[in-house]
């Protein structure tokens, strides 16, 4: 766990405020602190950018095709 989310469990859990999160970002068990989902969900979108013309390593563009397999290409 990052300081950042560290200071915001610390915060959470001792009842000064709340804080917005990914599900499961954090271990919550045997803690006070739960995730519920907002009503309505909030949607965003997200982007992969590189340099035009990169060239990767064959792991990296295997990771690349995946993604790009199971999210979709937009340009």
């Amino acid at each position: 766990m990052d300081s950042e989310t560290l200071k915001n469990f610390l915060v959470v859990a001792g009842g000064l405020g709340l804080a917005m999160g990914l599900d499961g970002l954090i271990n919550t068990s045997g803690s006070p602190l739960c995730f519920r989902p907002c009503s309505p969900p909030l949607l965003d979108t997200m982007s992969l950018i590189w340099k035009r013309g990169q060239l990767f390593t064959p792991a990296v563009q295997g990771f690349l095709d995946l993604l790009l397999q199971n999210f979709g290409k937009t340009e």
